[in-house]
């Protein structure tokens, strides 16, 4: 294996291949973005910019529309466990940073501060079953209305220059994913950058991404990175809501094809 890192390492530049002078990184919050971030550089060997870096926002919309030409990367993830991550984070941040200021995350879609720093001491006493109820309804105890995200995401993956990525895909078999399918992701990611990779270029990129990498600033990539988290904790009540606010997008990215959720 280590033979092969160094010819690898040798080919790139040897034979270098010319990257595009600028790609947009777009998620839904909780979608996977650290995840595409730490494959993205393990592919070009060049650090992500943090002004590359945007979750799914109408400005996303507007300046992809107004720059055709740059191409943008769309990851998405199945919305139920977007929704339950997305819980978690925000109970994270809260214990770490009890302040408004640091609702980065939320953007344009959170509630004004002043109402975040009445929400802030609610949620430190709430459970995880009545957080996750208040993200799904979007109702008085919730930071934002999550469906905003979607929203968004569905307008990006309609034009030309948006590629889409799945965190499914992307995740492996150690997040509950497939390897070969990750690989394919990986090129797909790669092939955005103007770069063709080896095979087993490929297979290695897919080896490190899950988990701790030396010297990766994306090392916190996720709680637990498993597909289909959801299954463990929503309740009946919280899936008949969830089924009316989100089944579209659900059907929309392909994550199920009937009522059932199959």
């Amino acid at each position: 294996m280590k033979k092969i890192a160094i010819i690898l390492f040798l080919a790139l530049f040897m034979f270098p291949q010319t990257l595009r002078a600028r790609v947009l990184i777009t998620s839904i919050p909780k979608a996977g973005t650290h995840l595409i971030c730490k494959t993205i550089e393990a592919i070009t060997h060049t650090p992500v910019q943090d002004t590359d870096i945007h979750h799914t926002y109408d400005r996303i919309v507007e300046f992809a529309k107004a720059n055709p030409d740059i191409p943008i990367l769309l990851i998405v993830r199945d919305l139920r466990d977007v929704c339950l991550s997305y819980v978690n984070y925000v109970s994270l941040q809260i214990n770490r940073h009890p302040e408004p200021k640091y609702y980065y995350l939320f953007g344009e879609f959170k509630r004004s501060d002043e109402v975040l720093a009445t929400l802030i001491p609610m949620w430190q006493k709430m459970s995880v079953e009545e957080k996750l109820t208040a993200v799904l309804e979007a109702n008085d105890l919730a930071p934002c209305d999550i469906d905003n995200f979607f929203r968004v995401a569905v307008e990006l993956s309609t034009l030309p220059n948006v590629t889409l990525i799945r965190f499914e895909n992307l995740v492996g078999s150690k997040g509950g994913g497939d390897f070969e399918q990750q690989c394919q992701e990986i090129e797909k990611i790669a092939s955005v950058y103007n770069i063709s990779l080896h095979p087993q270029h490929t297979q290695m990129i897919a080896h490190g991404l899950f988990g701790t990498t030396p010297h990766s600033r994306w090392n916190n990539t996720f709680k637990r990175g498993q597909i289909g988290s959801w299954k463990e904790v929503y309740t009946p009540n919280q899936i008949s809501t969830f089924k009316e606010r989100f089944n579209d997008y659900l059907y929309y990215f392909g994550y199920i094809e009937n009522e059932n959720w199959e």
